[in-house]
């Protein structure tokens, strides 16, 4: 990969929130749910689903379930 990625991996426990803050200004992020169930900027994700966020600063997420999750924050431009 030819690209500033940043790539990220948490477990979260349930009824917990997790702040991330983006790198770069003009960066978005992918965000994979591997397992359990999270809120993701009002959002509900499962198990298996992803999410691309940008133009923002910081995304909050909040688990339902004990969860684990995959980031990737890339360059937008």
């Amino acid at each position: 990969m030819h690209q500033n990625a940043r790539i990220a991996r948490a477990d979260v426990d349930a009824n917990k929130s997790l702040s991330y803050a983006m790198s770069h200004e003009g960066t978005g992020a992918y965000i994979i749910v591997i397992e359990g169930r999270v809120e993701i900027e009002g959002e509900h994700l499962s198990r298996r689903d992803a999410i691309g966020i940008s133009e923002t600063g910081t995304i909050s997420i909040f688990a339902t379930s004990p969860s684990s999750l995959l980031l990737i924050e890339v360059p937008m431009r």
